[in-house]
């Protein structure tokens, strides 16, 4: 396999993993309510919070990250989702699980526009516009991947 493809997997499967961390908590919402004991009023908030900081931290650090060198930016931020993943797993309460996911995504939407701008540099021009359609497309499965867990959860197939 040559150099770039295994570089271009590793950004699809980094999509996919961030596409995974956005949306799966949706689906985890009713386990949060019963571990914790937080009204689902107020679990909403995981999702309203991380949706306005992922909006609102991505162009910030998009400006910040401009300063450093662009692989030495993308591996801290991978480092720093990993921090705030592992956190999430560990969370005791509801105010560390929100602390948590604030710091995943203040990071997830730099990483996301960093693999796509990466990817159009380390694919040949000749397969440039699919590699990065298979990045968004990977994106997108993580709705269908929680969907389709859900169901398989409910319902003993």
């Amino acid at each position: 396999m040559s150099k770039y493809r295994i570089q271009a997997l590793t950004f699809i499967l980094t999509t996919f993993m961030l596409g995974c961390n956005e949306y799966m908590v949706v689906g985890v919402l009713s386990d949060i309510h019963h571990d914790f004991g937080t009204p689902f009023s107020l679990l909403g908030i995981l999702v309203t919070v991380f949706a306005l900081t992922y909006a609102i931290a991505t162009p910030i650090v998009a400006i910040i990250a401009t300063h450093f060198k662009r692989h030495h930016v993308y591996f801290c931020l991978l480092a720093l989702f990993l921090i705030g993943n592992t956190w999430s797993a560990l969370s005791t309460n509801f105010i560390s699980l929100l602390l948590s996911r604030i710091l995943t995504a203040m990071t997830a939407g730099a990483i996301c526009s960093m693999s796509l701008i990466m990817v159009s540099f380390v694919v040949p021009l000749a397969k440039r516009a699919k590699t990065i359609a298979w990045v968004f497309c990977r994106l997108q499965h993580c709705f269908f991947v929680r969907c389709a867990s859900r169901y398989l959860y409910f319902h003993d197939i």
